[in-house]
């Protein structure tokens, strides 16, 4: 629902292009886009790969602060000569400052780099993350065993195509993990991600690949271990998928699923309806666009409270220049074509990104361009409008210290109407894109009620009656009243495995299982809202082996997240749960 404003508003480009400085008159073949605060001045650096097959260094540009940048190119990033694709950045150390990889193909090392407290980039070439020879298209950092350091995921599109994941040793420091059960798999990889698909908390890995091969969809656990789980809705639109984005765009609390696709097919908007059940778009312009799509970016970018698409575009079959498709969300996760709220220019378009690197608190956008391996790099400053806005970096403590995997629900009101907004700190959205930094729009509203962090360690969060226009810090609070990170179930006497509907409204099935009897003999469910203040605890009628359901009733309670917990007094289960009025 837009405002009257807004109306007006958009009969005017969004954007207005930047015509000079270093970031637009720099060519080359690129890829990646990534956002983030190198030197911890509160501003955001940009960094684009580039992967001209006989190797071409990368750029790194330095957010002055005045809305302009400067190139650098005396850092180790920037001296690679190396086919470069796609990369992440992320606080694998742990010592405050964001670190970053980048991917490399033709059957090349990949790249590892530590900062230097802002000042410069180490190669950590003696890591095993240097020493794999691969095609690689890109990586994610992601802690996928909660243990407060981040792992790193790599996807192989040729050669020996199986792909690669290295833990973080809890130094910073990375081993290969054995390329067996999921990781012995041999798909055309692009891009992955890390992401809690099924809201146990623990961290899944989504994974997209091409020539007609189904998308991978990694389930985590509490072991640190993964399993193969992609639904039909999902696996069944097998096509050239170059990337992914998961992000909710319904606003209703959970991450929905853009898939883009080249060779003249569509993409896909999939809506998440719980219990990994997705259901495909039919409405324009999803069923109607057909290009040769490489990477989708979402963001808010009139303020209004839902989160706006792009789409680029590159490598058509007839070797012309294609344009981007914009799409604008009316708030219920349905779209219209926006395409001509963009500047009008054309050409071959990677990895995009937005980001507010102004600090106006509009978004503006950044473009890897590679048509001709020589097109100028775009950046579009956000024209901006009277729309309110909140942003947040993350510091974790017991999670890491870039805070990629924290969840943030933020409530607020806009001209009478309720928003409920769901934002996440990524590794990579896209194609070898990311943002380290939250941003939310709030319409009309000059303050959120509430903004509720659940960061990757378990722990929740809350801050309430936060100030609108205002980019705040937030440290994790380890005091906070309720963490969902429990003790490994070792052995699994007892596991949560979701529950449907979710959302839900009025009842939820809740499905539990009991593989061998209890050392306590006995169960019990405790229910949790957002705050951590119990809501309900009873015990079910089942405790002897075998899978059980019940039904949960949710009388007297108020639309929002609930945790819902499964004891035996020595160990527990979780899950959340979603209800809606």
């Amino acid at each position: 629902m837009f405002t009257i404003f807004s109306l007006l508003f958009l009969q005017t480009s969004l954007f207005t292009p930047v015509t000079t400085g270093p970031v637009v008159t720099n060519g080359g073949d690129s890829r990646s886009v990534n956002w983030f605060d190198f030197d911890r001045d509160s501003d955001l650096d940009l960094f684009i790969s580039n992967g001209k097959k006989d190797g071409e260094n990368n750029f790194f540009y330095l957010n002055n602060g005045d809305g302009t940048f400067t190139a650098i190119d005396t850092l180790a990033i920037n001296k690679d000569g190396s086919p470069s694709v796609g990369a992440t950045a992320g606080d694998f150390n742990n010592d405050g400052f964001p670190d970053l990889f980048v991917s490399t193909w033709y059957g090349l090392k990949n790249y590892l780099y530590l900062n230097d407290q802002g000042k410069r980039f180490i190669e950590v070439s003696e890591s095993p993350v240097m020493k794999d020879l691969s095609y690689a298209e890109t990586g994610s950092f992601g802690d996928y065993d909660r243990d407060g350091w981040l792992d790193l995921f790599v996807t192989i599109s040729a050669g020996n195509t199986r792909n690669f994941l290295y833990r973080n040793d809890g130094s910073g420091k990375f081993t290969k993990l054995a390329q067996t059960g999921f990781l012995n798999h041999r798909f055309s990889s692009r891009t992955a991600d890390f992401v809690d698909i099924n809201s146990d908390t623990y961290p899944d890995i989504f994974v997209t690949n091409e020539y007609g091969q189904a998308e991978n969809l990694y389930l985590g656990s509490a072991a640190g271990s993964f399993s193969s789980a992609a639904p039909t809705s999902i696996s069944g639109l097998a096509g050239n998928t170059t990337s992914a984005s998961w992000e909710d765009l319904d606003n209703d609390g959970d991450f929905d699923l853009i898939l883009t696709n080249y060779g003249n097919e569509k993409n896909h908007l999939l809506f998440n309806k719980g219990n990994l059940q997705f259901e495909k778009s039919g409405f324009t312009p999803w069923s109607s666009d057909v290009s040769n799509s490489f990477s989708s970016a979402t963001g808010d970018v009139d303020n209004d409270g839902d989160l706006d698409v792009l789409i680029t575009n590159a490598f058509s079959a007839s070797g012309g220049k294609l344009v981007n498709f914009f799409y604008l969300n009316d708030g219920s996760g349905q779209f219209s074509d926006a395409s001509h709220l963009l500047p009008a220019d054309s050409g071959w378009v990677y990895g995009a990104s937005f980001a507010d690197y102004d600090g106006d608190g509009h978004l503006d956008l950044a473009l890897a361009a590679c048509f001709g391996e020589s097109e100028n790099n775009r950046l579009y400053r956000n024209n901006g409008n009277g729309n309110n806005w909140i942003q947040f970096d993350l510091e974790g403590v017991k999670s890491n210290r870039s805070g990629i995997g924290a969840i943030l629900h933020i409530y607020s009101s806009s001209n009478g109407k309720m928003l409920h907004q769901t934002r996440r700190m990524s590794g990579q959205s896209g194609y070898g894109s990311q943002t380290l930094r939250i941003h939310a729009g709030l319409g009309t509203s000059e303050v959120a009620d509430s903004v509720v962090i659940l960061w990757a360690s378990g722990i929740r969060q809350k801050l309430e009656n936060v100030p609108s226009n205002q980019l705040y810090p937030v440290k994790e609070d380890t005091l906070a009243a309720v963490s969902v990170k429990e003790e490994p179930v070792t052995p699994n006497l007892f596991k949560l495995h979701g529950s449907y509907p979710n959302p839900f409204n009025p009842a939820a099935t809740i499905t539990y299982s009991i593989s061998e009897p209890l050392k306590t003999g006995k169960l019990e469910f405790t229910i949790f809202d957002i705050t951590g203040k119990q809501v309900d605890s009873f015990s079910p009628p089942e405790t002897s082996p075998g899978t059980y359901k019940l039904t949960l009733q949710s009388a007297g309670w108020s639309s929002g997240h609930y945790l819902v917990r499964l004891s035996d007094g020595l160990r527990s289960d979780s899950i959340l749960i979603t209800l809606v009025k």
